[in-house]
């Protein structure tokens, strides 16, 4: 296991998770670490002409729904047993999340990144080809410099 990156992201994540309001629309993303390969669960967003993310890596994730999430937390747990069949409550630990910010092409959007600590180093994946083409562990490499530095 690599201590080392945990205790860094330990370090850097917050643990009040932000609460949605009326102004904006919210969204949240599953930024989960494998700790076995040093890497984050990426997928690639399936081709969809009505997408303004269609063909884009992406973290599992999507928008905020207060009739079937309590909080954003719950968001990024929702939508990745979604996408990847991948149960966060039992799969990882919450490590935190991270500030939320705005796409470029979506600004009316709060993305709130929540960070997860996978338990397993070798989780079933079960990939809903609606939503992602395909899924890997990668290193983000300019992540980790802006999250770990």
């Amino acid at each position: 296991m690599r201590s080392y990156n945990v205790t860094k992201l330990r370090r850097v994540v917050k643990s009040n998770t932000p609460t949605p309001d009326n102004e904006h629309l919210w969204a949240a993303v599953a930024v989960i670490y494998n700790p076995c390969l040093d890497a984050f669960l990426i997928g690639k967003r399936t081709e969809n002409p009505n997408d303004p993310w269609s063909g884009d890596a992406a973290f599992p994730g999507g928008r905020f729904n207060p009739t079937k999430d309590k909080d954003l937390v719950e968001t990024a747990i929702r939508e990745t047993r979604e996408e990847v069949g991948l149960d966060l409550t039992n799969d990882a630990i919450i490590l935190g999340v991270l500030d939320p910010f705005s796409p470029s092409n979506a600004p009316n959007i709060n993305v709130v990144p929540v960070i997860f600590l996978l338990r397993d180093c070798n989780p079933k994946l079960t990939i809903n080809k609606a939503e992602l083409s395909k899924v890997f562990f990668g290193w983000v490499l300019v992540m980790l410099r802006s999250m770990l530095s």
